[in-house]
């Protein structure tokens, strides 16, 4: 059961065709936990990174394993948003790799995936 290759295809062109970056957000996190779908989870980041707000790319270094630190940095330094400019850097300053929540949870912190907000 479940939904097939053709369908994680299917959706990541629909996410992509729209730009929808809640979209990518969410498929990008799933595509960590299922190595095997058939998408592009880079893509999909970049996208969220280039074309989201700052709470998902906020959301996004705290959620990936490995998120694409710099880049987020950039995008959120450049919006000139105090507010997320300070949870990024009060965020890097306890993990300045900005390893996800999961390397959080194993090395005794009690962080969580951080879900986006509903209608972003």
């Amino acid at each position: 059961g479940g939904a097939t290759e053709a369908t994680y295809i299917a959706i990541e062109q629909r996410i992509v065709a729209d730009q929808d970056s809640a979209g990518a957000y969410h498929l990008a996190l799933l595509a960590q936990n299922t190595p095997d779908l058939p998408i592009d989870a880079r893509q999909l980041i970049e996208m969220v990174v280039n074309k989201g707000d700052n709470q998902q790319r906020l959301a996004l270094l705290k959620n990936l394993l490995l998120p694409p630190v710099d880049m987020i940095k950039e995008q959120i330094l450049a919006s000139n948003d105090g507010d997320a400019i300070g949870l990024m850097n009060a965020y890097l300053q306890i993990n300045p790799e900005g390893y996800g929540s999961q390397h959080m949870l194993s090395s005794g912190q009690s962080d969580q995936i951080v879900p986006l907000s509903p209608g972003n």
